[in-house]
């Protein structure tokens, strides 16, 4: 008898960790088809899953979804602190990667509650975490959002600098000219006409050779605006 209950003791083990992995997996599915609430309550399930298995790095990484679903839908005080949360499971955890990711997702939410000097120490963290294990698009993220908060202080200069770092990192397209874009922007700021025209010039082509009629006409739309300065 001990035995059979010692059995389904496991058993309801193994059930409860296919059920919190099917959560998770489903909460990142909606996460990246931008249902947010959806979301939001699978990785809640999933927590509360992992949190009764004592599976600390796993719980941070659905507390870490929680967090990030909060932001998402721009609900900045409920992703701190969630996020906040994550961050000490996951260092608990020893999970570098998984650190870096909750750093870097806190960064823009403490810059939009008007904390712009955490929101610098934090993506800091992130960048000096990231170096320990050379994850260079991870490290381009972590840039864009330096270039971010430093531009909100006033130092457009430096921001544009961290988004050319960026912008070297980032290995997909769309990553690429989102770091262009905005350093186009910074150029203008900076009086730098000439070059954020040619920039945007550059994102142009791009987009002809891609075949994509939405960028291109974005980029005329932002060589309209430079022409007019």
């Amino acid at each position: 008898a001990d035995g059979a209950r010692h059995n389904s003791g496991g058993a309801n083990r193994m059930d409860k960790r296919a059920q919190a992995a099917q959560h998770l997996s489903s909460a990142v599915q909606s996460q990246a088809s931008g249902r947010h609430k959806e979301a939001l309550a699978q990785f809640s399930a999933a927590a509360e899953l992992f949190h009764d298995l004592g599976d600390i790095a796993s719980y941070g990484r659905a507390l870490n979804g929680v967090g990030a679903s909060y932001k998402d839908m721009e609900d900045n005080p409920h992703a701190r602190h969630y996020l906040e949360q994550a961050l000490v499971f996951r260092r608990k955890a020893a999970d570098a990667r998984g650190e870096a990711i909750t750093l870097l997702t806190l960064g823009p939410v403490y810059l939009h509650l008007g904390l712009s000097e955490e929101a610098l120490r934090v993506l800091e963290t992130a960048r000096e975490v990231v170096s320990r294990f050379n994850d260079r698009p991870l490290l381009g993220q972590v840039m864009f959002n330096l270039a971010q908060v430093t531009e909100a202080q006033g130092h457009t200069a430096e921001a544009y600098q961290h988004l050319m770092t960026a912008g070297q990192l980032a290995t997909h397209f769309a990553e690429q000219f989102k770091c262009a874009n905005e350093a186009a922007k910074l150029c203008i700021v900076l009086g730098r006409i000439g070059e954020a025209e040619r920039r945007v010039e550059t994102l142009l082509g791009a987009a002809r050779q891609l075949g994509n009629p939405a960028l291109e006409s974005f980029c005329y739309h932002e060589l309209g605006i430079i022409h007019r300065i």
